[in-house]
């Protein structure tokens, strides 16, 4: 038996419990391994700054004896080394994320450009496990994307509409190659419904494009969209504009289309159907004032939204 110097312990004089020290009688150390360890972390911890340098230093002196070593340590321990990395792991979540995300943050601009370079040089690797990742995860994946959207809607939509307004060209080419070429997954039932449905929730979207067509036939100005329809409902309380009813309203062009009436904002009333068969191509004053439901205010009302004073409208002056 052998007692520690440090905390007084006794242990077996082996060396299971000291190390081995040559110039000592027993050839073992006078403290335990226990209080070994604790007094060289103690020694690192207060020397670390200097003690990494010199490792560093060294190793930038012997890289190639470094790099040798640490193969040939790492194929003679691969399962013990792995093991440990993987307790570590599993015993630090936490920590590891977020040391990643603050190398993510802190080191944007190499990710990048590293993660570009990587998957031009490994295009069908990346896309192979990108596939198999996505088979596996299909459920999670879906919903997440489909939260993502919900919270991004607008901004999604607004990207979109952009892109198209400047790559018309491109995206009709490319649309039409792509179902040529994908032909075999069209399902032309399940796309005439989704037709059917989408028409049934859009009405007023399909209405206003129909009339955005009439007019650009004629070659007239057609600028209306579909939130300016909106709108123009809105500041007549969803009501018809002649009669007062609250109605299903349609697009009334209040100088007509075969007059050469635009489709803008300038042009545009809501009425009911009644309303507009009725009135046709008739001019507005003449035709209004021998209805049953004429009201002088309503008449002022809608000269007054469209811009007339005497008779003319002063938007068309500017």
């Amino acid at each position: 038996m052998k007692k520690c110097s440090a905390c007084g312990e006794s242990f077996s004089a082996t060396s299971e419990y000291f190390e081995n020290r040559r110039d000592s009688k027993d050839g073992l150390r006078g403290t335990c391994r226990k209080c070994n360890a604790v007094r060289q972390r103690q020694y690192f911890l207060d020397n670390k700054v200097a003690i990494l340098a010199r490792q560093k230093a060294w190793c930038e002196d012997n890289l190639e004896h470094v790099t040798e070593w640490k193969k040939q340590h790492y194929q003679e321990n691969k399962e013990r080394i792995n093991e440990q990395g993987k307790a570590y792991r599993e015993n630090n979540k936490d920590l590891i994320r977020a040391q990643k995300k603050g190398y993510r943050e802190t080191h944007k601009e190499h990710i990048s450009a590293h993660d570009k370079v990587y998957r031009c040089a490994n295009k069908e690797r990346v896309a192979e496990i990108s596939k198999i990742y996505y088979l596996n995860n299909k459920a999670t994946l879906l919903e997440k994307r489909k939260l993502y959207y919900d919270k991004t809607k607008d901004h999604h939509n607004e990207v979109c509409k952009r892109y198209y307004l400047a790559h018309k060209e491109k995206t009709a080419i490319y649309q039409k190659q792509y179902r040529l070429d994908n032909k075999w997954r069209v399902d032309k039932d399940v796309l005439r419904a989704r037709g059917r449905q989408w028409g049934r929730d859009h009405k007023e979207a399909i209405n206003v494009k129909s009339q955005r067509r009439r007019t650009m036939r004629k070659q007239l100005p057609s600028t209306l969209t579909i939130q300016q329809w909106e709108q123009i409902k809105t500041d007549f309380d969803q009501s018809c504009a002649y009669c007062g009813e609250t109605k299903k309203l349609t697009i009334e062009h209040f100088v007509p289309l075969s007059k050469f009436g635009e489709l803008t904002t300038n042009n545009v009333l809501p009425v009911c159907q009644f309303c507009n068969g009725s009135r046709s191509n008739h001019n507005f004053s003449e035709w209004f004032r021998k209805q049953p439901f004429y009201s002088p205010e309503r008449e002022q009302k809608i000269l007054s939204y469209l811009g007339y004073k005497n008779g003319i409208q002063q938007l068309s002056l500017l």
